[in-house]
């Protein structure tokens, strides 16, 4: 791959630690128009960063040329790694520093602009790092969504049927004594480049999102998200998921079940799990959460996938609660946030596994419930 490649797939910013209050999409953040002085503020902020990102964009273009080097040098390379690091951390405490300072006195910016803020960085908003000064004159993080759950029936979901439901607004699962997982399937189409806003509350378990994923993953011995859906038919006798009632155990209920059986992509909820990159029927956990991971072919080892790091990234969720979820999948690049923290980026270079469409789906796997709500996409 040419160096210039590379340094497309790279040119990212980190997005700022600041947490969302969950709430109903009915009651999003509104506000009037940002003021002279707010844009102001945000735009000297955005030229003071500056300089550090470049300095970030430097050191990252520095170590893939050294992990480009031939012969290796490992030594470089450490040496090029910690520099990504140091640039990074000296970015995220200015960036702290002067968000901290946009949050009070007379000029300060309200929810829905620090979400806007939030959503243009997470994207890769410009090299300075920051959004446009316009952006803050429409904030509402919602634009350019459409909802895919109407809030009363599975219209347009497709899921084992009496295991999922839908609870005062809620796409709702409890898998009380099952081992497993199972998925409820988006049939409105296939995804490629999107992003997805949803919220999410999971009282035991573990949960998750499935996206660019193939039906039966697991009927195609988990690798690679290029190969084709498997269709309910042809997975028959094949060995799939453990059944949850109503098929009952054994292969006439594996059978049954394997038409809800995903591989692919993950973007993995509860505990210290969250946030982290998971797939399905392949590689299994590829970037944790806290952690910026570039993967090319013939790299097994997850410690040496990874470029940089995003700082702490624990006790982002509240189990039991309201919490909120954005993910953008754009090309190669794989970003996961969680009420409103970046909790791993990850480029996926290696074309024995990158997968560039499939299928969306939420997840219930384990003991405990999980409830989805307000779920937004936005086609890119």
């Amino acid at each position: 791959m040419k160096t210039a490649t590379w340094l497309l797939v790279l040119s990212f910013i980190t997005l700022p630690a600041f947490a969302q209050a969950p709430g109903g999409r009915g009651g999003a953040p509104t506000n009037a128009p940002a003021t002279l002085a707010q844009r102001n503020a945000y735009l000297q902020m955005e030229a003071t960063l500056a300089p550090l990102a470049t300095a970030v964009t430097d050191a990252r273009s520095a170590l893939v040329a050294a992990s480009l080097a031939d012969p290796a040098n490992a030594d470089a390379v450490r040496s090029a790694a910690a520099a990504v690091s140091a640039a990074e951390l000296q970015l995220a405490n200015a960036r702290s520093n002067a968000i901290a300072g946009l949050l009070t006195g007379p000029n300060a910016l309200n929810a829905a602009q620090l979400e806007a803020v939030r959503n243009r960085a997470a994207g890769g908003g410009g090299r300075g790092g920051g959004v446009a000064g316009a952006d803050l004159l429409n904030p509402d993080p919602y634009a350019g969504f459409e909802s895919i759950f109407d809030g009363a029936t599975l219209t347009n979901w497709d899921g084992a049927p009496g295991l999922w439901t839908v609870e005062d607004g809620a796409i709702t699962a409890r898998n009380g004594g099952i081992v497993g997982t199972t998925y409820l399937i988006w049939t409105g189409g296939r995804v490629r480049d999107f992003e997805l806003k949803l919220e999410y509350k999971i009282d035991g378990g573990n949960t998750g999102l499935q996206y660019r994923s193939r039906r039966n993953g697991g009927m195609a011995e988990g690798h690679g998200g290029h190969l084709p859906d498997v269709t309910p038919e042809a997975a028959r006798g094949r060995p799939g998921a453990q059944p949850t009632p109503p098929f009952g155990r054994g292969r006439a209920g594996a059978d049954a079940f394997a038409r809800w059986d995903l591989g692919g992509y993950q973007f993995d909820l509860g505990g210290a799990n969250t946030g982290q990159l998971y797939e399905q029927d392949g590689r299994g956990i590829v970037v944790r959460a806290g952690q910026v991971g570039l993967l090319v072919p013939g790299l097994t080892r997850a410690g040496y996938q990874i470029i940089g790091t995003l700082g702490d990234t624990s006790n982002v969720d509240r189990p039991g609660e309201w919490n909120t979820i954005h993910l953008i999948a754009r090309g190669n690049s794989l970003t996961h946030i969680v009420n409103g923290v970046l909790m791993s980026q990850t480029y996926d270079m290696d074309p024995d596994y990158f997968a560039a469409e499939g299928n969306l789906a939420v997840q219930i796997e384990g003991n405990g419930y999980v409830q989805y709500r307000n779920i937004y996409l936005k086609r890119l």
